[in-house]
């Protein structure tokens, strides 16, 4: 895992560094890897640097679980194979790639690590992207300011304001979900740009791209993005002020297929994309949830229910984005914020 931790703080000053390019952004990243078993991680602001903490636990929970489910998944696919078509070799096809005048061979592990490194990767790549948006978006400066240092500190903020009868008025439940959703859109969308950056130069900029296609980017993605949420579903106490973690998982999956969309891609690669995340998606539901003995999210014939339910929840939470959250960030954001058009 040591290899990981170092990747985080080199990521993180990557993707800092990459909005610094686009905007002036007078602050600096310190990011830190703490040395403790706790499952937790903070951005803060402090003068003129951004302060993100994230402790080891955390990256190696994380680790542990998508290794455990990308396992869980492979005996699944293999289990479907008879006795005779092992003996025969016929397994060995799937992972059997042509590469130039070769033809390369991999073991099922192989694979498996390439695919399990691919998807911890994205995983902790979109957590990057939703602290760092705390601090970018300026969610963490407006908070401060109406509730002072002691709030942000809160392990769950909504204890810290239910004693605060002034604030609790002027911000809600509700509102403080709509800033969560906020910190998810923009790590939502930077994974887009991200996958189309490796798909459209996937043989020099994906390490593995030897044991893998590139239409496989967005199962993989789709994958992660169940494994992170099913992961905080497990591991990080229900407060009331994040939305449900499979409504998390389908806004990220809403915003990159929508973006998939408006792309350069053609049609036809657009739409294969998309059921690809989704296929993604299936797949890392079900071997989380048979690994750990929890109930599935998403069945193949309830997902279109489930994304209708989605969009009626969404509409509550853009209109307080809309109507309020936006312009009291707008003073403090360092970035762009969304609006509708």
């Amino acid at each position: 895992n040591d290899f990981f931790m170092q990747d985080i703080k080199k990521r993180a000053k990557d993707i800092f560094d990459y909005y610094k390019t686009i905007k002036d952004i007078p602050l600096a990243l310190e990011c830190d890897i703490l040395d403790n078993n706790s499952i937790g991680g903070k951005v803060r602001v402090s003068g003129e640097e951004i302060l993100m903490e994230i402790s080891s636990g955390t990256v190696s929970s994380l680790i542990s679980d998508i290794r455990k489910s990308r396992q869980a998944y492979l005996s699944c696919a293999l289990q479907k194979l008879t006795k005779a078509e092992v003996q025969n070799g016929e397994m060995a096809a799937e992972f059997v790639k042509p590469y130039g005048n070769d033809i390369l061979v991999f073991s099922s592990e192989a694979i498996t690590e390439a695919e399990a490194n691919t998807e911890i990767v994205f995983a902790y790549r979109f957590l990057i992207c939703h602290e760092l948006a705390h601090c970018l978006n300026g969610h963490y400066l407006m908070l401060k300011d109406h509730f002072g240092e002691a709030f942000l500190n809160m392990d769950m903020m909504g204890d810290y304001y239910d004693t605060q009868k002034f604030y609790r008025e002027n911000i809600t439940d509700l509102d403080i979900k709509a800033i969560e959703m906020d910190a998810d859109a923009l790590a939502a969308t930077n994974a887009f740009f991200n996958l189309m950056h490796l798909y459209m130069n996937f043989e020099t900029q994906v390490q593995f791209h030897v044991m893998m296609n590139k239409d496989q980017l967005f199962d993989l993605w789709g994958s992660s993005m169940i494994f992170v949420f099913k992961w905080i579903e497990k591991n990080v106490k229900y407060d009331r002020i994040h939305p449900t973690p499979r409504y998390r998982a389908m806004d990220a999956y809403n915003i990159v297929q929508e973006l998939i969309k408006k792309s350069i891609l053609s049609h036809e690669e657009q739409q294969h994309a998309i059921d690809n995340v989704i296929r993604g998606m299936l797949s890392a539901d079900k071997s989380y949830s048979e690994m750990m003995g929890t109930d599935r999210w998403f069945m193949e014939n309830k997902l279109g229910v489930l994304y209708k339910n989605y969009l009626e929840e969404k509409e509550t939470y853009d209109y307080i984005w809309e109507n309020k959250i936006r312009s009291m960030l707008v003073p403090y954001a360092f970035l762009d914020l969304f609006r509708k058009a």
